[in-house]
């Protein structure tokens, strides 16, 4: 499954990715390997994109994969 950070239709892209956004953000992969059937693995992208997508300041890789290390125990 391939999943792509940027979203415009909520707002996060190169200037925004807000506390609120990564909410959406992890809602987002949550409702794909939970609604979907199986997902043998996940390929995240869009990150630190010259055309769009948040830094990594911004919305860090280490927190989305903490997170989703998190939700698999």
């Amino acid at each position: 499954m391939y999943f792509f950070i940027l979203d415009l239709t909520a707002g996060i892209g190169k200037n925004s990715c807000t506390e609120e956004q990564k909410k959406i953000i992890k809602g987002q992969i949550e409702e794909l390997l939970t609604q979907y059937g199986e997902i043998p693995f996940l390929i995240a992208d869009g990150w630190n994109s010259p055309w769009g997508g948040p830094t990594y300041e911004m919305l860090p890789f280490e927190e989305v994969d903490g997170w989703l290390k998190r939700e698999e125990q």
